[in-house]
C-alpha cells in the first residue's frame, strides 16, 4: 500500500517537473538562425561593398563554411569552395574583415570511446567468463568423463543430475 502512494508521489513530482521545463523552454528566447545564402548571392553582395566581415572554417579540403555579416547587420551562412582563390582576393581587395577558424576535429569523446571501448570489451568478457565458472572448479563434462568410465550406473546417473543443475 505504501509503495503504491510512493510511486504516485513520484510520479506528480515528473509530471511537475516536466511541465516546469516545458514551460521554462517556451519562455526562453529562441536563436535565429542566420540566411542561407548561395554563392553567386555572397559574391554580388561583396562585389557591391555590402558586407563588412566574414569567417572562413575549412569543412574539408574542397569546400568553406562561411559565416558573415552586411553592413546594415544581416547575418548569414553559405558554403564555398576552397579552390576558388579568386575569393580571397576580392575580400582583400573590398575591405571585408576575414577570420579564419581551423576545421573542426572529431569531437573528445570519440577519442574517449575509441580508446576505452577495447578495454571494457575485454573486461566484460573476463567478468562474464568469471562469473560463469567461479574459482577453480572444472567444467562439468571433463568431470563426468572421468567420473562416469569409473563409477557404477547408479553413481554416474547421480553425478549428471547434480552436474546438470549446476552443484
Amino acid at each position: 500500500m505504501k509503495d503504491n502512494q510512493l510511486l504516485k508521489n513520484i510520479s506528480i513530482y515528473l509530471i511537475l517537473l516536466v511541465v516546469i521545463a516545458m514551460g521554462l523552454k517556451m519562455t526562453m528566447p529562441q536563436e535565429t538562425k542566420p540566411a542561407e545564402w548561395t554563392y553567386s548571392n555572397f559574391m554580388e553582395y561583396v562585389a557591391d561593398g555590402k558586407i563588412d566581415k566574414v569567417t572562413l572554417q575549412s569543412v574539408n579540403d574542397e569546400n568553406y563554411q562561411i559565416e558573415g555579416e552586411t553592413k546594415k547587420g544581416e547575418k548569414f551562412t553559405l558554403f564555398a569552395p576552397a579552390s576558388d582563390q579568386g575569393l580571397h582576393n576580392i575580400l582583400k581587395e573590398k575591405n571585408v574583415t576575414v577570420d579564419y577558424k581551423p576545421s573542426e576535429g572529431p569531437p573528445w569523446w570519440a577519442g574517449l570511446l575509441s580508446t576505452l571501448l577495447p578495454v571494457l570489451l575485454i573486461a566484460g568478457f573476463l567478468f562474464f567468463y568469471a562469473s560463469a565458472n567461479p574459482g577453480k572448479r572444472q567444467p562439468c563434462h571433463a568431470v563426468r568423463q572421468k567420473q562416469g568410465k569409473n563409477a557404477g550406473p547408479g553413481e554416474a546417473e547421480g553425478y549428471f543430475q547434480r552436474c546438470s543443475r549446476g552443484g
